[in-house]
Order: C-alpha cells, then sequence, then structure tokens
C-alpha cells in the first residue's frame, strides 16, 4: 500500500504554496458534511496529487481552446491573458470544491459560477454566436476536464479502472448536472466516440500556443520548482488526444521528450505519496472524521457519507440571455 511522506524543511514551502491556490473556501468545516463525491472514488484518488491535476488541467484547457465558441468565450471575457495566475487559482478552486467541499458551500459556488456564465454571450471571429450557459459547450468543458484527470493519474501512476469510473458515475452526473450539463459520456470508449464527433469543429489558433506561453512562464509553482514547470505543461500536452493534437497542430515538439517521460512519471508517484496539510484532500478527510493519511496510505472503515436523499439541489441557473 502507498505511505504518505512528508519532505523536511521543503514541507512548509509546498503548504504555503498548496494553501495559496484555496484561499477563500473552507474544505474542513462543517464536521461531518458530505462532499459530492465519496472518499473512495476515483475523483478523491486523483484530485489529491498535485501534479496529475496540473497536468490534467492544462490538457483539458488547451482542448477547450481547440472549440472555437469556447475558445472565444475564455479569452474574450476573462483575465487569463493578463493574470493568468489568479484565474487558474479560482478554477482550481471550483474544481477541488466541485470534488472535496463540503456540498452545501460547493453548491453556493456553483450558483455564483453559474450566475457569472449566464452573463456572458458573444460571437467568434467566423461569426458564430454562443453562450456561456450553453449545454454543449459546458458538456465540452466536463468531457475534456474528465478525460484530462483521467488519462494523466492513469498514465503516470495507476491505471483508473473501468470499474472505477462506473462505480462513480452518480456522482458525476450530479457534479455535471450542477454545473448545468445535460449529458455525459458514460465510458472512456463512450467519451473517445464523442470527442470523434467533435473533432470537425474543432481548429488551430494562436491563442492555444499564447496559453502554452502563458502557462510556461505563469508563477504558479513555488521558485524551486520552477524548472520543472515546462516539463509538466510537455506532459500536459501528451495528454490530449492524439487526434486532436493533429487538427491544433502540436506535433511532437510540444511534448515530452523520451528521456523526460521517466523524470514526469516519479515525479507524478511523489505527488501521490506527499501530503500537504493545507490541501483541499487533506482537510475534507478531516471534516469527515478520517486519518488526515487516508488518502495516501491510511486506513479506516467507512461508509458513504454522502446524504440519502432523492436528488441534489440544483443551483439557480439563468436561462434569460439570447
Amino acid at each position: 500500500m502507498t505511505k504518505n511522506m512528508r519532505i523536511g524543511p521543503l514541507q512548509s514551502i509546498l503548504d504555503d504554496a498548496v494553501s495559496s491556490f484555496f484561499k477563500g473556501f473552507d474544505f474542513s468545516e462543517p464536521h461531518g458534511e458530505a462532499a459530492i463525491y465519496s472518499p473512495d472514488s476515483w475523483a478523491w484518488k486523483t484530485y489529491k496529487n498535485p501534479i496529475t491535476t496540473f497536468i490534467g488541467g492544462v490538457s483539458a484547457v488547451i482542448m477547450q481552446l481547440s472549440e472555437p465558441r469556447v475558445r472565444h468565450g475564455v479569452w474574450s471575457h476573462s483575465t487569463f491573458k493578463t493574470s493568468a495566475e489568479p484565474r487558474m487559482k479560482r478554477t482550481n478552486l471550483a474544481a477541488m470544491a466541485t470534488i472535496f467541499g463540503p456540498q452545501s458551500a460547493t453548491e453556493r459556488l456553483i450558483t455564483r459560477v453559474n450566475r457569472m456564465h449566464a452573463n456572458i454571450s458573444g460571437m467568434t471571429e467566423c461569426g458564430q454566436t454562443y453562450r456561456a450557459d450553453d449545454p454543449d459547450l459546458l458538456r465540452w468543458v466536463e468531457e475534456t476536464v474528465a478525460h484530462g484527470m483521467v488519462s494523466a493519474y492513469s498514465t503516470h501512476v495507476r491505471e483508473i479502472t473501468a470499474e472505477e469510473i462506473a462505480r462513480d458515475l452518480g456522482s458525476r452526473k450530479r457534479s455535471a448536472t450542477l454545473f448545468g450539463v445535460q449529458q455525459i459520456s458514460e465510458n472512456e470508449e463512450q467519451r473517445a466516440e464523442y470527442f470523434k464527433d467533435v473533432l470537425p469543429s474543432l481548429e488551430a489558433n494562436p491563442v492555444i500556443f499564447e496559453f502554452l506561453d502563458i502557462v510556461n512562464t505563469a508563477e504558479l509553482l513555488p521558485s524551486a520548482l520552477r524548472p520543472f514547470q515546462r516539463l509538466i505543461v510537455r506532459a500536459a500536452v501528451d495528454n490530449v488526444p492524439q487526434d486532436i493534437r493533429a487538427v491544433i497542430q502540436l506535433d511532437g515538439r510540444y511534448g515530452l521528450r523520451s528521456y523526460e517521460r521517466a523524470l514526469v512519471n516519479f515525479a507524478c508517484a511523489l505527488g501521490d505519496r506527499i501530503q500537504s496539510d493545507a490541501h483541499p484532500a487533506v482537510m475534507a478527510c478531516k471534516r469527515l472524521g478520517l486519518p488526515a493519511d487516508y488518502l495516501y496510505g491510511g486506513q479506516a472503515t467507512i461508509a458513504d457519507p454522502r446524504p440519502q436523499v432523492a436528488e441534489l439541489r440544483t443551483p439557480e441557473r439563468n436561462h434569460t440571455l439570447g
């Protein structure tokens, strides 16, 4: 069984870096309140790993920017170009809250996100109109994130099995519904077919390469680890499905070199073992009365802590834009 690690003098640097990503959301209270996902879910296992989460998140954004309407919405209505670090931190916070947060606070956060999306609409350079709360575009975002996280962890740590994915499908459907997604793929085969259907609508664009330049240079990691950031971004490029990489012209020059892959695998293995008390995964475990190292090798016998209700409440969504 994997055991957790502490990293001596570097631990405080790691804890400070981790805590800076999650200010403004309390993962430790209220005591006993469940998250949307169970502590035994594949989502808790994968999102606890900061390296594979970084890889999966960056690869998801690359894929999202290949869709013209999503790209225009992100690049024209956000601070990505000018304030990449706080923008990425807010996105990461929303993702972590969805996985680890107490359900009541998570629903309030998602309501704020939905209200913001309801006020975003526009037209692409080619005349395509869009709304940020369009269920089809929301599905594209959801599917790219799910692919990014499962693929990154399966590639660099261990395979997330079809059984694990099937077991947690209900939780994924609930979280997707809260964000306004009306349909999702139920397994990796369905997602591959969905990506194949969407492929003709994707395109290369300079914004994708601008995003890679930004994420390579933004101060997202502690200074001691920043030289490693470019390597993680290269791993994220490799994490994009090959046929999509071909369409958006991300060839081998942008991915990992053969000798770099072992280093990334080693880093991801460490990321699966190094425990930070500032990480939402640890705080969520404590909130539910589990050992702090539960996801890092600790053992406990638990029942499913999610509330026994017929369905989750759907946060208010504004559909008045047209």
